[in-house]
């Protein structure tokens, strides 16, 4: 009986910790750059490869460049 009793309360107590430790980062405010690198994400969207890169790193620099989605390809159609 020992034996099932040990495991069961390790896994019980494992869980438990999971849980408050998800429920404080739920609770922690983003930080400045990481609302930074979220705007600029969110504005990003649609871009792909050396673009979206590029964007990205003016974009937290602070320079101000339009965001220009990458072009759509004719692939498979036709």
């Amino acid at each position: 009986m020992k034996k099932i009793v040990i495991p069961a309360m390790l896994a019980a107590s494992v869980f438990a910790f999971a849980q408050t430790a998800s429920a404080a980062t739920a609770a922690k405010p983003m930080s400045a750059q990481q609302s930074k690198f979220a705007a600029c994400a969110h504005k990003s969207k649609g871009m792909k490869g050396a673009a979206h890169k590029k964007f990205m790193h003016d974009c937290l620099k602070g320079k101000d460049t339009p965001a220009k989605p990458a072009p759509k390809s004719d692939k498979g159609k036709g």
